[in-house]
């Protein structure tokens, strides 16, 4: 930005002048407008600074509305008023003529002269300049000094008095006509008449004509023209424009004639009024006591002393000074009535003044209060963006901001709150996640040889941590230990007790414990364990390669199935679950276990597997499953039930855990020792 506007600076003087001066103003307005946007965003980014200028251009554009209204209704009312003043002072001076002019007509023809010649002295007296002519019959008598001027032709019985153009000036003058006598009586509208007419100092006048210009229009000149000129005169029957009243103002002096005799000749002497029209505003007194305000005022139709048409009109030039207008306009003798009013003027503007800085001061208050509410709002979200979840807003006052302020601060509240949550629930899952591989390390390997038994397992939780677990333990002679068992429950409540019961379970039987009384002293072990109170459900087999036979040992679990010969049956010998009282051991089932023979270890879960709107899997379809599959190795029985389970579900998830323990009497036996889990 700073090299731009040195670039702009070093470029000016060479186009200042030549073809490129446009280019480069259109590169001025270019390149400043984004950068005047720019400034404007940066001036008015805080919103104190916009409601400021939101206030102030409220608060000031209907004070510049009503001083313009007042300035233009108070300049058109000061003009009209010295207008008035004036025509009512030139109705004065037409009664004054006028009457001169009956008397001058009603006497003797020396008596007339003598009532004119008196009437010249009271004008004199008055700073007017009086002319007259009479005619009666052939007889002339005029003291006018114009050439050549007689009564005007189209003087008839009715008294006329008037304004009246003589050699292109305008005049105020009465026609009398009685009889064979004709008297006329007027003065000119030149400068020393209005500064006659014009007593007071507070306004000023000059008269001009308005020539005929064409049908309907006129041309106005203002010969106040300068020094050593001719008067200029108004030309007329040449248009000049559409019909209307042209002003053409030429600033100067202007001449006016001198009183004289009859007919004489000659040039009147001059009298200057230079610049009447160049003053600047205020001079002499200031904006309120100078005579600054121009006014013009058609005062009346001028009839051609020569024609009887009427062609012209006399405009009388206004300047006015307010204060002295307002004086007179409120005098009233003795008793000055423009002070009361100035008086009372002042009063009713310092309340009102006092009641504007109330409301600016209230204004000035809100624009605090809103700035300092959204600079804390922008602070909170700085905070809030940086990661200080905990910082809160200070609520100073109830409403909108506040109640904003007031949700901000529940809204950080919630995210760090639930940002916790977040956090703990992320290290549930890890902790959960360990638990599981824990869980996991704690069962055996899922495919393992013994001797001629071949074993293959799945485990599959429903949660991150399962209440089902199997076990395979090896047996003194080659004989085999197998166990499955399900804790009531999911998660990790379900995970501890099933650790427990199958450390117990690893431990009764290294003690030597086996069957029914295996089951019996572990079913001890699990009611004394009273905060659990959770109900196991086991299945142990003890499979004897040797005597080739299984005996089992159930508590509550569902019966293993013997896949046989091509036939699939199962293996009961029911007892009440691991928990319960039992008033008896649990009974034994031996069934032999032939080479070839599979025997099928599961769950509850297996069979109680469902889609969301399904019928479970069950123990038919398990068996099923399993009479399909008969013939097959361990592994391939295992597979098989897997998919039948997930062809029910249906991608649903486990409602239960899962567990399948399979183990296969192979024909021939290839010795492996089992690794054990405890």
């Amino acid at each position: 930005m700073l090299a731009l506007l040195v670039a702009r600076g070093a470029l000016l003087p060479a186009a200042s002048a030549g073809p490129a001066r446009p280019l480069f103003v259109l590169w001025l307005v270019l390149t400043g407008l984004p950068l005047a946007r720019r400034i404007w965003r940066r001036l008015t980014y805080r919103i104190g600074v916009r409601l400021f200028l939101s206030y102030l251009v409220i608060g000031i554009t209907p004070f510049l509305l009503t001083a313009t209204l007042a300035f233009l209704l108070g300049y058109m009312l000061t003009g009209q008023y010295a207008a008035a003043r004036l025509r009512a002072t030139i109705a004065g001076e037409h009664e004054r003529l006028l009457q001169l002019a009956i008397a001058a007509a009603g006497g003797e023809w020396k008596e007339a002269r003598t009532v004119l010649e008196e009437g010249v002295r009271r004008a004199a007296e008055r700073g007017l300049t009086l002319e007259w002519v009479v005619r009666e019959g052939d007889t002339l008598a005029t003291n006018s000094q114009r050439q050549g001027l007689d009564v005007p032709l189209w003087a008839d019985e009715k008294p006329w008095v008037g304004a009246a153009a003589v050699d292109d000036l305008a005049v105020a003058a009465a026609v009398v006509k009685q009889g064979w006598r004709v008297v006329t009586a007027f003065f000119s509208l030149d400068v020393a008449a209005a500064r006659s007419l014009v007593r007071e100092e507070w306004y000023e006048a000059r008269f001009v004509t308005a020539g005929e210009q064409s049908p309907g229009g006129f041309n106005l000149q203002v010969n106040v023209g300068g020094k050593g000129k001719e008067e200029a005169r108004p030309t007329r029957g040449e248009p000049q424009g559409a019909p209307g009243m042209n002003l053409e103002l030429s600033i100067g002096e202007t001449k006016r004639a001198k009183r004289g005799e009859a007919e004489g000749g000659g040039n009147p002497p001059e009298v200057s009024d230079r610049d009447w029209l160049d003053t600047r505003i205020g001079q002499g007194g200031g904006l309120w006591a100078g005579r600054w305000v121009v006014w013009f005022s058609i005062l009346a139709e001028a009839r051609e002393w020569v024609e009887a048409g009427k062609g012209r009109r006399v405009v009388a030039l206004l300047r006015v000074s307010p204060r002295g207008a307002f004086q007179d306009l409120f005098a009233s003798g003795s008793y000055r009535l423009a002070e009361d009013v100035m008086t009372t003027l002042r009063i009713t503007g310092g309340v009102l003044l006092a009641l504007y800085c109330l409301a600016v001061a209230l204004a000035g208050w809100m624009i605090v209060t809103i700035a300092r509410s959204t600079a804390r709002l922008t602070r909170g979200a700085r905070e809030v963006g940086q990661g200080n979840l905990a910082y809160r807003i200070p609520v100073k006052q109830r409403d909108q901001l506040g109640d904003l302020a007031v949700a901000f601060n529940r809204m950080a509240a919630s995210v760090e709150g639930m940002l916790a949550d977040v956090r703990e629930k992320e290290r549930l899952a890890q902790e959960l996640t360990l638990a599981r591989e824990i869980q996991e390390s704690l069962l055996p390997r899922t495919s393992l040889r013994v001797g001629s038994l071949d074993v293959t397992a799945h485990f599959r939780p429903a949660a991150e941590i399962g209440g089902d677990f199997f076990d395979v333990i090896q047996l003194p002679d080659d004989a085999l230990l197998v166990a499955v068992g399900d804790v009531a429950g999911h998660g990790i409540p379900a995970g501890l007790h099933m650790a427990t019961v199958k450390a117990a379970l690893a431990t009764l039987v290294g003690e030597g414990r086996r069957g029914t009384d295996l089951l019996g002293r572990l079913n001890r072990f699990v009611q004394a364990e009273g905060a659990a109170r959770r109900m196991v459900t086991l299945a142990v087999v003890e499979i004897d390669t040797g005597a080739r036979e299984v005996r089992l040992t159930n508590a509550g679990h569902p019966p293993p199935f013997l896949i046989s010969g091509g036939e699939v049956r199962e293996v009961e010998a029911t007892s009440l679950p691991l928990g319960f009282s039992w008033y008896d051991l649990p009974a034994s089932a031996t069934v032999s276990f032939a080479p070839g023979d599979l025997l099928v270890l599961y769950s509850d879960g297996l069979a109680e597997v469902r889609p969301p709107k399904g019928e479970p899997f069950g123990y038919e379809g398990l068996q099923a499953t399993l009479l399909g599959a008969a013939g097959s190795a361990a592994e391939d029985v295992l597979g098989a039930c897997l998919a039948a389970v997930e062809e029910h579900l249906g991608g649903a998830p486990l409602p239960d855990d899962v567990t399948i323990v399979v183990v296969e009497h192979l024909a021939s036996a290839e010795t492996e020792e089992v690794r054990h889990h405890p």
